[in-house]
């Protein structure tokens, strides 16, 4: 994700790992455009889980959109293996 993100024209920036307060700083510096949080739902070299309640609360308070790479959680975490999104919903 991180290579294609950069590969695109968008302007990318990135905050520190689950640091939800820089991650809220980002979004309130100006941006041309929109502004979309990508994270994992579950970091695989880890195990960690991202704040993800958080995280979309923050992104939402900024108008900004959430994209969540689930790729750790969905079959693994969450009633019936729904993932990372249901479990923090």
């Amino acid at each position: 994700m991180l290579e294609a993100a950069s590969l695109s024209p968008s302007q990318l920036r990135r905050f520190v790992h689950n640091d939800v307060t820089h991650l809220a700083r980002l979004l309130a510096s100006p941006c041309p455009g929109q502004q979309m949080v990508v994270t994992e739902g579950v970091f695989s070299m880890d195990g960690d889980s991202a704040p993800l309640a958080e995280i979309q609360q923050v992104t939402q308070q900024h108008n900004g959109w959430l994209m969540v790479d689930d790729a750790h959680g969905t079959g693994v975490i969450g009633e019936q293996g729904r993932g990372s999104c249901w479990l923090q919903r």
